[in-house]
């Protein structure tokens, strides 16, 4: 599918980044030789090309609302590619608005990393707002709310950081640089610029993940966030605020098997505001959505390693507070690595077999 609308036909297919010194509008553009799945919108009547459109983001990102600022003339597209155990979406759409709530989205385990290439934007989060120019990128958490805001066409690109593949590589808490713009204009910005677009630009080999380019990647990543956190000071909690948190953690160890616990729900128990909780755990360097999933997914370990032979393993997670089976078993297995199933196999006590 390449069809476009007008204002985006001009620009061939799959081009992406503006190349080495120049980030300006008019700037040559570097073309990934193996483009993937092309998510366009074709000409149809303002109201659907709006509703596609909002769909379209929502099933490849994250749960999220959109509004058109002129819905008659909206356009847009996205293209994705694969690199290893990264998805790239390179983004060219007129100017909108898209919020993320995180009361209404489903638990993510993954980062993005949002790189403007052409416009400006704005990210409004827990941390506060943040305008990105031509050249400067910003760490996004899926599991918290925000808002991006673009007043006039821009292009983007936003990669989709596996929650495990970075914290490996930054070693410290990916929330201490959470929504803090970087220009990879700067030093040590312009390293991990050049391995971007080697990721996009040079040929995969041939099991499909160009694994020296994607560590490349992930190194010149790793090392610019580190340097950002140091120069953002980052100070502990005040007393109040550790005080807080160490009632909410144990408000969820004792009601984590509830499925309506949520942020609202604990404001409400606790005495605060829904925002407060949201600061609290992004000042600990965690949301409230990882803090309950893991949470669970303690409590369901802690099971299998006890529970009979005759016992489900879906049954065990319902217990545990997961209200399908499936998000059950593909969120065990990224944070334990196995399925329950084989976790159980690997731990259980002889009594357990029984």
């Amino acid at each position: 599918m390449t069809v476009g609308y007008p204002a985006y036909r001009e620009q061939a297919l799959g081009s992406w980044l503006p190349v080495h010194e120049s980030w300006t509008h008019s700037a040559p553009v570097v073309a990934p030789q193996h483009p993937g799945t092309l998510l366009a919108l074709s000409p149809a009547e303002a109201d659907h090309r709006v509703d596609e459109w909002g769909r379209g983001i929502s099933e490849l990102f994250t749960d999220l609302k959109f509004e058109a600022v002129e819905p008659t003339t909206f356009g847009g597209r996205i293209e994705t590619i694969r690199r290893g155990d990264l998805l790239v979406s390179h983004i060219a759409a007129d100017a909108q608005r898209v919020r993320h709530d995180e009361d209404d989205a489903r638990p993510l385990e993954r980062f993005f990393l949002n790189v403007q290439l052409e416009g400006a934007g704005a990210v409004d989060s827990e941390r506060g707002e943040v305008r990105l120019a031509i050249g400067d990128c910003v760490l996004i958490d899926p599991n918290q709310s925000y808002v991006l805001d673009f007043e006039s066409r821009f292009r983007q690109l936003c990669i989709q950081l596996p929650d495990w593949w970075l914290r490996e590589r930054l070693r410290m808490a990916p929330e201490r640089v959470m929504g803090v713009p970087i220009s990879l204009q700067r030093e040590g910005g312009t390293v991990l610029r050049a391995a971007l677009e080697a990721i996009i630009n040079l040929p995969l080999n041939d099991n499909g993940s160009a694994p020296e380019l994607v560590e490349l990647f992930g190194d010149a990543m790793a090392r610019i966030l580190r340097i950002t956190a140091q120069a953002d000071h980052y100070r502990p909690p005040p007393p109040m605020e550790q005080a807080f948190f160490a009632r909410l953690r144990q408000f969820i160890s004792e009601n984590f098997r509830d499925e309506a616990v949520s942020p609202a729900s604990v404001a409400s128990a606790l005495g605060c505001s829904v925002r407060y909780v949201h600061k609290t755990c992004n000042s600990h360097g965690t949301t409230f959505g990882r803090l309950l999933i893991n949470t669970r997914l303690k409590a369901a370990a802690q099971a299998l390693v006890m529970a009979a032979k005759r016992d489900r393993v879906s049954t065990i997670g319902y217990d545990s507070g997961f209200a399908d089976s499936s998000h059950f078993s593909r969120v065990f297995r990224q944070k334990f690595g196995v399925s329950p199933k084989r976790y159980r196999e690997m731990t259980a006590r002889p009594s357990a077999t029984e």
